[in-house]
């Protein structure tokens, strides 16, 4: 079951590096005497790390997402996920959950359901609320893949007390209680209304929650 996640107060360590900085120089100074020239070339490095690392992070980021956007619809999959591990630079300065989310979109493309399950977690805890939702509805689909059915159900219906019509939400609970038992005649009118329109995998899926429905009434 899926506990309701604690919201506690987020430190940033890179906030805290200049007034380090310079209290580190300061002692330098004061205390140890060194030479003007040596604090000069010390204190470069707090406009390299505050705007030169942002800016990189930035190019390398919309470089990312360009050979990410190319690769996934080719199936790549093996590819991509020896790319994602090159990327050191930006697992280190980059948007931590949204490179988390991208391996977690390649675990799943890959059929690694669990590192998929894992990664997406971590993903969550690192999102900002604007990206939340995208994140939990690709964990509840991981979910529902590895038959954990009572938490795939919880995120999706807190899902749709966010948003009603969340695409793919309402058909997934159907299946959920198909393949759980529950209500059974009506999901099985539900489900026979959804299958005419259905293509692709959500057809095959539907025709295999039926079959697994029936069984048990």
């Amino acid at each position: 079951m899926i506990q309701p996640r604690t919201h506690a107060m987020k430190v940033d360590p890179q906030r805290a590096m200049i007034p380090i900085s310079l209290g580190f120089f300061f002692v330098l100074t004061f205390y140890f005497q060194a030479p003007i020239w040596l604090m000069a070339i010390l204190m470069l490095w707090i406009p390299l790390f505050y705007i030169g690392v942002p800016l990189l992070t930035q190019r390398k980021w919309r470089t990312f997402e360009r050979e990410f956007a190319y690769r996934f619809p080719s199936q790549d999959y093996q590819g991509l996920l020896s790319y994602y591990k090159g990327q050191w630079f930006l697992r280190q300065f980059g948007p931590k959950a949204e490179m988390l989310e991208k391996l977690g979109l390649i675990y799943i493309a890959m059929g690694r359901a669990r590192d998929a399950e894992r990664i997406l977690e971590q993903a969550i805890q690192l999102s900002d609320k604007r990206a939340r939702e995208k994140f939990m509805l690709n964990l509840a689909q991981v979910k529902f893949e590895l038959g954990k059915f009572d938490e795939a159900e919880q995120i999706y219906k807190r899902l749709l007390r966010r948003t009603p019509h969340l695409a793919g939400a309402h058909l997934k609970l159907l299946l959920i209680r198909a393949h759980k038992g529950q209500d059974l005649q009506n999901t099985i009118k539900s489900l026979e209304s959804e299958l005419p329109r259905a293509k692709g995998e959500d057809k095959k899926r539907i025709e295999e929650a039926l079959s697994a429905a029936r069984a048990k009434r």
